[in-house]
């Protein structure tokens, strides 16, 4: 029976430790999370992205982790005219915690959440829009394989999005 207790506290003491770094990483690291997320973002694209907060949390949807974004904002440079391509209350994302920690090449988003969010569209020419904010970057070797996005559901709560055709001068 000992021989019981002894693997049972070891178990108790692994699943606690566990626990504990749940809760501590997210705290602990916050800002420098925060800020490798807007620097990797922003070097990116043709625009800039900015957020107030970020809260990470393995317990909100267990055992999934939830990325809550707060009062985003991205920028679109496209054409020399710096737009606001979308402005949200708050971003959820629901990450499948596996391929995150495994740094797996499929990036399953799992849900979708955007809360009140202004989405405004602007088509420059038939071949130009502001929503073509990502950098084109010359293939290397590195880059063969390519990540793949899955995402399972999503949901948009009070937003609205406005289209401009500059090209033939038509709003929506």
């Amino acid at each position: 029976m000992t021989k019981f207790k002894l693997a049972l506290k070891i178990f108790g003491g692994l699943i606690a430790i566990i626990l504990l770094l749940a809760l501590l990483v997210p705290v602990l690291y916050k800002k420098e999370i925060l800020h490798a997320i807007k620097n990797q973002v922003n070097s990116s694209i043709n625009g800039k992205l900015d957020f107030a907060d970020l809260e990470l949390s393995l317990f909100t949807h267990f055992p999934k982790l939830t990325v809550q974004i707060d009062e985003l904002q991205l920028l679109s440079y496209v054409e020399q005219d710096t737009t606001t391509l979308l402005q949200s209350k708050q971003l959820d994302l629901e990450l499948n915690l596996w391929n995150v920690i495994s740094k797996s090449d499929k990036l399953d988003i799992v849900g979708f959440f955007l809360k009140e969010p202004k989405v405004h569209i602007k088509n420059y020419t038939d071949s130009i829009s502001n929503y073509q904010v990502i950098k084109v970057s010359e293939p290397s070797e590195s880059s063969n394989k390519q990540t793949q996005l899955m995402v399972e559901e999503y949901g948009i709560a009070n937003g609205y999005i406005v289209m401009e055709d500059l090209n033939g001068g038509m709003t929506i």
